[in-house]
């Protein structure tokens, strides 16, 4: 039964996952965008608001990223020379200020990042060059002329051309279980497992996280301990949990983690409202592509400080269930008083079934004909 009912979501969300690439509000997954790794406190890129792990570059000054990339398919590396290029004529020689598409995988939404000419000089600046092993029979010229060219703007951060579709590699906590290894490291119902050590997530897949972890434990046994990448969404942010490893027998439950957990369409990290105030839909953000399409945002009819918290909507089958908050709580509540009232009233079977019997014998009693109230029939003649 568990196992149908899987395969049918699994099918679902497959279906929408299609569907969602192929209207014109969808997002094609396998495009690719310099993915956030890190992020240096106290950078420009800081300042600006870039995330780890989450943010993808997807466009410069309205131009596919892929455009100012070098990419060799044999060795599959990436040559970063032309963007660098770019961004250097139009900060030192244009005085241009440079703006970024990112691409978030927090809700799906795209939002505009600028960095002045002033800024990107500066860091440069300030910026020094990291250490290196230096040939002595190489030429001080030469070594000189390679320094000049290779010239790299300080924004702070680390990056890697990666699918757009690895921003979705999450998940997603349902259910945590008492005195649970999962529960003991203090992960919680609604968290988000973004990554392990090692990188051992990072190719995705929805059965991946149980593999990982019965190959911790079958080289390593009981208590042997994995860290866990872990994202709240309340607080936003993302923190290494250590967790130790126990059968079920041992802590007197089910799995060696102790939580369920959900992957997919139906999983994914939902946007964090209000955080960025100069993010944009990811249809009007992204520039004109061939095969790029993205998922809008969704527009919110009131601000999210006065959304109700937490209210069931009322069937609204009573006549004086009013339309607002406070009328639909108060039907409610006068719904589930009656219902309790009558849920807690006691039935007194006996008294009932010696209530129809003495019904049933007055009824037969009423209709009993007395003597003298019929006439008696004919006589014979």
């Amino acid at each position: 039964m568990f196992g149908f009912a899987k395969k049918l979501v699994s099918t679902l969300e497959s279906q929408l996952s299609n569907e969602s690439q192929s209207t014109a509000t969808g997002i094609d997954e396998s495009r690719q965008g310099l993915r956030i790794l890190s992020v240096k406190p106290g950078s420009i890129a800081a300042t600006h608001e870039l995330e780890s792990w989450f943010d993808f570059i997807v466009a410069l000054n309205g131009a596919d990223i892929n455009a100012y990339l070098e990419i060799n398919t044999y060795t599959g590396t990436v040559s970063y020379d032309n963007l660098f290029g770019y961004i250097k004529h139009e900060a030192e020689v244009a005085g241009n200020s440079i703006t970024f598409s990112v691409f978030s995988s927090k809700g799906s939404i795209v939002r505009e990042i600028t960095f002045t000419a002033a800024e990107i000089l500066d860091s440069a600046k300030k910026a020094t060059l990291p250490l290196e092993e230096v040939n002595l029979s190489s030429d001080t010229t030469e070594l000189a002329d390679q320094h000049s060219v290779q010239w790299t703007p300080s924004f702070g951060v680390s990056m890697q051309l990666t699918p757009l579709k690895a921003g979705f590699y999450t998940w997603h906590v349902l259910h945590v279980l008492p005195g649970s290894p999962a529960y003991l490291a203090g992960i919680m119902p609604d968290e988000y497992i973004i990554q392990s050590q090692d990188g051992l997530l990072a190719t995705g897949g929805e059965d991946l996280l149980s593999k990982v972890l019965q190959s911790q434990y079958a080289k390593n046994g009981d208590n042997c301990e994995i860290v866990l990448y872990v994202y709240n969404h309340e607080s936003d942010c993302v923190r290494p949990v250590r967790v130790i490893l126990k059968a079920g027998h041992l802590w007197g439950g089910r799995g060696i983690l102790g939580c369920d957990v959900g992957y997919g369409l139906l999983h994914r990290i939902p946007q964090v409202i209000g955080k960025f105030s100069h993010s944009v839909s990811a249809e009007q953000g992204l520039p004109a592509e061939s095969n790029t399409r993205v998922l809008p945002e969704i527009q919110l009819t009131q601000e999210p400080q006065f959304l109700p918290l937490q209210v069931s909507a009322p069937s609204f089958a009573a006549d004086d269930a009013g339309d607002s908050v406070e009328e639909a709580a108060a039907a409610v509540a006068n719904l589930h008083r009656k219902r309790t009232q009558h849920r807690n009233t006691a039935i007194n079977l006996e008294a009932y079934f010696d209530e129809q019997t003495h019904l049933n014998e007055d009824k037969s009693s009423s209709d009993v004909k007395h003597e003298g109230s019929v006439p008696p029939p004919p006589s014979k003649q």
